[in-house]
C-alpha cells in the first residue's frame, strides 16, 4: 500500500470518529503539533498533560513511523477492515485502539489521541 493511500485512508478515518463520536468529540480541541507547518500531526483529547507535551509524542510517533515503512506493520494489521495493534507499548507510553478516537496513547492519568494525515491507521 503507497502512502497516499495509508494518508487518505487516515483522513476518512479521522473524519468518521469525529462525527460519529457525539458530542464529546465536537466539543474536544485539536491541537496541531508543528506550528506554523500544517503537517496533519495533531493531538485531541488530552488529558491530565499540557498539549504540548502529547505534541512531542505526537511528532515522535511520526517520526519512527516515516523512518521505515516497515514500521506500520510493526505498529498494526488489519483485521479485515480493522486495524489491530501489534505493539501495546512505545517510547514508555501504552497504546490502543479506541472505537471514537483511533490511536490513544496513556501513561499513568495522562492520555491523549493521535490522528492526522501523518499517522495511518487505514484498514480500507
Amino acid at each position: 500500500m503507497t502512502r497516499f493511500h495509508h494518508l487518505a485512508g487516515l483522513a476518512v478515518t479521522v473524519a468518521l470518529a469525529l462525527t460519529t463520536a457525539g458530542p464529546a468529540a465536537a466539543t474536544s480541541r485539536v491541537y496541531e503539533c508543528q506550528h506554523p507547518t500544517t503537517t496533519g500531526q495533531e493531538a485531541f483529547h488530552v488529558k491530565n498533560m499540557r498539549p504540548h507535551r502529547a505534541c512531542v509524542v505526537v511528532r515522535k510517533l511520526a517520526a519512527w513511523l516515516a523512518e521505515d515503512q516497515s514500521h506500520y506493520a510493526k505498529l498494526y494489521h488489519c483485521d479485515g477492515h480493522t486495524p489491530v495493534l501489534n505493539l501495546h507499548r512505545l517510547f514508555g507510553w501504552h497504546l490502543r485502539i479506541s472505537k471514537s478516537d483511533g490511536l490513544r496513547m496513556s501513561r499513568g492519568n495522562k492520555a491523549f489521541s493521535v490522528g492526522g494525515t501523518d499517522f495511518p491507521l487505514n484498514c480500507t
